[in-house]
């Protein structure tokens, strides 16, 4: 027997376990990059991300099954699927509302300027908008 059908004798073993942690992977990946602030919670990647960790971690269980852990992972797919159809469902309202013109990055939008007597932080310094110097 040589190596390559070795290889494929283990993976057909331990493939669901493999796919697991793959989804595990995923998870903490995905959370991380939420702390460190590199993704945001509200985005449908995140959710998709959090979604195919879920359906990992599934094909994990058809080896050792868990009701508990099939359990969550189902509604972690139920809720991720429920997020993704609201942001599309407000993303495409936006849009209806706007005249079907696309909603600019955030980076791209105007900020309104400060009312009148509100305070504004410059380096150093706060100062009063509007008040004097």
């Amino acid at each position: 027997m040589g190596l390559f059908e070795s290889a494929l004798q283990v993976l057909a073993l331990q493939g669901p376990a493999v796919v697991g942690v793959a989804g595990v992977c995923l998870y903490v990946g995905n959370y991380c990059l939420l702390v460190l602030q590199r993704t945001d919670s509200r985005c449908i990647g995140y959710f998709l991300v959090n979604m195919a960790a879920a359906a990992c971690v599934l094909v994990s269980l058809t080896r050792d099954f868990n009701l508990a852990s099939a359990m969550i992972q189902v509604l972690w797919i139920a809720l991720g699927t429920v997020g993704i159809a609201l942001r599309l469902a407000r993303r495409k309202r936006g849009q209806a509302a706007a005249g079907a013109v696309p909603a600019l990055p955030r980076d791209a939008r105007r900020r309104a300027p400060p009312a009148r007597g509100a305070m504004r932080r410059t380096p150093g310094r706060v100062r009063v908008q509007g008040l004097g110097r």
